[in-house]
């Protein structure tokens, strides 16, 4: 009896096996560059398949995201892989419908389809109860569905609402028709469903209909409250000075509540309830020196003082998470779970109205993947505050000394890529243009998905017409990473930052501070460097322990030669942030990588709803007995004090 179960345990086994290398045979078959090593045996679990990975000889994880040239369709036999856990097929160009075969792999609890041709309908996925991220990498519970592909059309089935804990749906950029039947069993975390075109569709509405100016409304917190109504939050900004008179409130007013107001097609019927007015911060009214009006916002919104108290448990010491010359940064909770740091100005380093009414415009147009993003700002009770997005996973100076992710080689050059872009947009697209300077290791910070995001360039200098090129002003650099032409010229212009940033890639190339025990880590590897050493180009004792292999491969070589051509001590020998980003997308992919994304400059355009657009109201810090929001890894925003 005992043989004999052994025996059908072990067919059962072979049957196992045998579907999951047939399934991962079709994958070859069907596609365009695929891993070499996939051809070495028939045994995924026994050999070294680039990408696989198996427990008790069942495949358990597939990860192929970032695979220069992968291409081909998803096939059905994908879904004999009945054990796998994790499927990440993110920045390749796969093609064709999502195989419906999908929603069978019950185990499933990663998806990440991401950056891909795909298309067809939606797939029906509502058996994945196990499922934390799709499409991209969030919290540890199933909180978000992002079908943002942009080649999905038909119609929405109702059951992708209703995996437990889901909290937010993102259906943007693609051909979806019909309604959303927003009844029934959904998820009771549901919070956020999000078309961004619907909604500015709506925003034009509501200041075109109501006779205000264009851009002048603005939404938020959207979510189903408990009765399934979707709630929008509606500001709108007056056509001239700081405040409605009473005459425009009782016409918006009468407008809206009689609903002679008429929302856009996709909006049914809706009732009006008002909050209390309060006018615009008394800091921007005519009576103050201080003129121009209330500021003209994109994609960010406006927090009252009382709002981020409460936000911050009155600002406790345990939720301060950096401090510097502007002032102490805190982290707070929006309404939808979103963490935000809050950036408080001391006494000291305020800006009159009107200069931080400039500041706040400029930067809610800024909008990039590789820029921490401005939520909001808060102007009143004498307070000048600016909300960012909450980057979780610390700066790239904390991970590089082994505080954090483990950052291999592949990780740094993507690091490298996505902190070059953020400030190549700064330099050549932002408009006005922005001089960063103090671009460092603590000013890159890396998100959930390790991509980098630099920080700290929102109290940057402007270069005005007047004086492009460069400003001559008080340094705000840190030591280690200023341009040495400043010393003698006393001006700062887009080379002083390439120079910083070359001063990062000599941190990321050796892991160590820029000055550290009296040695200066440019002057160093000036030094070191022997073109005649073909292993480590002279570099053996100052490469990282942790990429040691990496001095071996097609781009390192090249890697430290850009590094040095940006620490030039002529800033005229400096290239441009941009060609460095085309410099280091040619390195990716002589690594056999994507650089995801074929422009040097790639950015959300400017005149685009941000995401942050529907971040919701603030609500108070959820209480525990130290007043603290509860802690994630430290927020590196402001930590000017280091070098």
């Amino acid at each position: 009896m005992c043989m004999h179960t052994l025996i059908q345990q072990l067919n059962a086994h072979a049957v196992i096996a045998g579907r999951q290398v047939a399934a991962l045979q079709s994958l070859m078959r069907g596609w365009q560059n695929f891993p070499s090593s996939w051809e070495v045996s028939n045994d995924p679990c026994g050999a070294q398949w680039d990408g696989v990975m198996c427990s008790n000889g069942r495949v358990t994880s597939l990860d192929l995201s970032s695979n220069s040239g992968l291409s081909g369709p998803l096939p059905t036999s994908i879904g004999n892989l009945k054990q796998l856990t994790t499927l990440l097929f993110d920045n390749n160009q796969l093609s064709g419908p999502i195989p419906a075969e999908l929603g069978g792999i019950t185990t499933l609890q990663i998806l990440n389809l991401a950056d891909n041709q795909l298309g067809g309908t939606i797939p029906d996925l509502s058996t994945l109860t196990k499922l934390n991220v799709l499409n991209h990498v969030t919290l540890k519970t199933p909180i978000c569905r992002a079908i943002s592909s942009g080649g999905l059309y038909g119609q929405v089935p109702n059951r992708l609402f209703t995996l437990p804990g889901l909290q937010q749906v993102i259906l943007s950029n693609n051909a979806f028709n019909g309604t959303l039947g927003m009844t029934g069993n959904f998820s009771q975390q549901l919070q956020n469903l999000s078309n961004t075109a619907h909604f500015q569709q709506l925003e034009t509405s509501l200041w075109t209909e109501l006779g205000l100016r264009p851009g002048s409304a603005f939404l938020s917190g959207v979510h189903f409250n408990k009765d399934d109504y979707l709630e929008i939050q509606v500001r709108l900004f007056p056509l001239t000075g700081t405040s409605f008179n009473l005459s425009e409130l009782i016409r918006i007013g009468f407008a809206l509540n009689n609903q002679t107001y008429k929302p856009p097609q996709g909006f049914g019927p809706y009732y009006f309830v008002a909050d209390p007015y309060v006018q615009f911060p008394a800091s921007w009214g005519i009576a103050q020196k201080d003129s121009g009006g209330a500021p003209q916002l994109k994609g960010a919104r406006f927090f009252t003082f009382d709002e981020l108290k409460n936000c911050t448990n009155n600002f406790a010491e345990n939720n301060e998470i950096g401090s510097g010359g502007y002032g102490k940064v805190y982290k707070g909770i929006l309404a939808e779970g979103t963490r935000v740091a809050i950036k408080r100005a001391e006494y000291g380093s305020k800006q009159g109205g009107v200069e931080f009414k400039n500041e706040i415009e400029l930067l809610s147009r800024v909008h990039h993947r590789n820029l921490v993003s401005l939520i909001g700002f808060c102007y009143e009770q004498g307070e000048q505050m600016l909300v960012y997005e909450y980057v979780s996973n610390g700066t790239l100076r904390q991970n590089l000394q082994a505080r954090g992710i483990y950052l291999d080689w592949k990780k740094r050059l993507r690091i490298a890529l996505g902190s070059a872009r953020g400030l190549a947009y700064l330099h050549d697209l932002a408009d006005p243009p922005i001089i960063h300077r103090d671009v460092k290791s603590t000013n890159i910070l890396l998100d959930d998905n390790f991509k980098a995001k630099v920080a700290d360039f929102g109290l940057s200098k402007l270069v005005a017409d007047t004086e492009k090129g460069h400003v001559s002003t008080q340094v705000k650099g840190t030591l280690g990473y200023l341009d040495p032409e400043y010393y003698m010229t006393q001006q700062l212009s887009e080379k002083s930052d390439v120079y910083s940033f070359g001063v990062v890639m000599l941190e990321i190339l050796s892991g160590r501070m820029p000055i550290a025990k009296g040695r200066y880590i440019v002057r160093d590897f000036r030094m070191a460097i022997d073109p005649n050493d073909l292993e480590y180009y002279g570099l053996q004792g100052l490469v990282d322990p942790a990429i040691h292999e990496a001095a071996h491969t097609a781009g390192f070589r090249r890697f430290v030669q850009l590094a040095m051509e940006c620490v030039e001590e002529s800033a005229a020998r400096r290239p441009t942030m941009n060609l460095v980003v085309k410099e280091i997308e040619a390195m990716l992919h002589s690594e056999g990588m994507s650089s995801g994304s074929s422009s040097a400059t790639e950015f959300e355009h400017a005149g685009a709803t941000s995401s942050h657009l529907y971040s919701g109201t603030v609500v108070a810090a959820r209480s525990n007995s130290s007043g603290s929001i509860p802690e994630e890894a430290p927020h590196p925003e402001i930590q000017h004090g280091e070098p």
